[in-house]
């Protein structure tokens, strides 16, 4: 799989988030926006967006 596939890019926002907000990563791949914008402009949500 390539690194900037959309999949890859929001496994690792997921990864990030679940770090952050001390949360299970199954719990933060259900947060993660999902979004129609290009995989290489998709940025990770910062913690403090984000609601626990």
């Amino acid at each position: 799989m390539s690194d900037y596939s959309y999949l890859s890019i929001l496994k690792t926002c997921a990864k990030k988030l679940a770090r952050i907000q001390k949360i299970k990563l199954s719990k933060a791949l259900e947060i993660v926006p999902v979004t129609r914008n290009s995989p290489a402009t998709m940025s990770c949500p910062k913690s403090q967006n984000v609601p626990r």
